[in-house]
C-alpha cells in the first residue's frame, strides 16, 4: 500500500478533486474502448499498480503519473463548476473559496504531519545543541544510505566529517585523541577496535529501520594510543564504492 499513500502526498491537495472525475468519466472508461476516458484511467491506475509489485519503493517513481492525475483534477473542477448554478454565476468567488478551503486542509495536513526521519531529526538538534563544537564522525555507511546526509545537515559542517567506512576511523588526518561518532547501535563493537567507547545519545527511531541495533547513536570515541594510522590523503574511492556496491576500500 505504499503507493496508495504516496500517491495522495505527492499529488496533494488535488488528489481530493479526481473523484469527481471518476465519476464524470466512469461510463465511458468502462463502456467505450478506445475513448480517452479509458486510455486515462489506465495511464492514471497503472502506474502506481505496476511499481507496487517491485521491492524498491520510492514516491519519485510517481512522477511518471503526474500527469494523468493533473488532468482527472481538472476534469473534477469542471464537473465541480458544471453541478453547482453558484459556480457558474460567480465562478471568481467559487474559485476562491475552493482554492482557500484545499489550502487550509493543506496547511493543517503539512504541519501536523511527522515524517519516517522526525526522530531522527529530533535526536540531531539535540546532538548539535549538547557538543556543539564535536568534533563529529559521521558513518556513511549505515543501512539507510542516504541518512548520512540528513545527519551532517543538521551537525555543524566546520566540526563534522563524513566517513565511508568505520574503518576510516583509522585516518592519519583525524588529528584529535577523543571523537563522537554517530553510527547504528549495532556497530558499537566494530568500534571497540579503535579505542573506549561510550554511549551518550541515541535516536527514538530511525527512519524505517527496524530493531534497536538499527538505532542512531552517538558514541564517545577514546582512541588507543598504540592505534596504526593509516594515510587517506591520497586515497580515491570510486563511484561504484560511493554507492557502497562494493566494500572496498577498507584500511587495515
Amino acid at each position: 500500500w505504499y503507493y496508495g499513500i504516496a500517491l495522495a502526498q505527492v499529488t496533494a491537495p488535488w488528489i481530493l478533486l479526481a473523484p469527481l472525475a471518476f465519476v464524470a468519466t466512469w461510463r465511458e472508461a468502462f463502456y467505450n474502448r478506445h475513448s480517452p476516458e479509458r486510455f486515462l484511467w489506465v495511464w492514471a491506475l497503472s502506474v502506481p499498480l505496476v511499481l507496487s509489485f517491485f521491492s524498491g519503493k520510492h514516491h519519485h517513481y510517481l512522477l511518471h503519473c503526474v500527469a494523468p492525475w493533473s488532468i482527472l483534477a481538472a476534469l473534477g473542477l469542471r464537473h465541480l463548476g458544471c453541478r453547482f448554478a453558484v459556480i457558474t454565476r460567480s465562478p471568481k468567488a467559487a474559485t476562491a473559496v475552493l482554492f482557500g478551503f484545499l489550502a487550509v486542509i493543506y496547511g493543517v495536513l503539512l504541519s501536523t504531519h511527522k515524517t519516517v526521519h522526525h526522530e531522527d531529526g529530533v535526536f540531531l538538534r539535540k546532538v548539535a545543541k549538547t557538543f556543539p563544537s564535536g568534533p563529529f564522525l559521521v558513518d556513511q555507511s549505515v543501512t539507510d544510505l542516504h541518512k548520512g546526509f540528513q545527519v551532517q545537515f543538521y551537525l555543524p559542517d566546520r566540526h563534522t566529517r563524513g566517513l565511508h567506512n568505520l574503518s576510516f576511523l583509522r585516518s592519519s588526518e583525524i588529528t584529535q585523541d577523543r571523537v563522537y561518532v554517530i553510527t547504528e547501535h549495532g556497530r558499537r563493537g566494530e568500534l571497540t577496535h579503535f579505542g573506549d567507547t561510550r554511549l551518550l545519545l541515541q535516536s527514538e527511531k530511525t527512519g524505517r529501520q527496524e530493531g534497536p541495533d538499527t538505532l542512531l547513536t552517538l558514541f564517545e570515541l577514546t582512541y588507543h594510543q598504540d592505534l596504526e594510522r593509516v594515510a587517506t590523503a591520497k586515497l580515491r574511492i570510486t563511484p561504484m564504492q560511493a554507492m557502497y556496491r562494493s566494500p572496498e576500500p577498507v584500511l587495515e
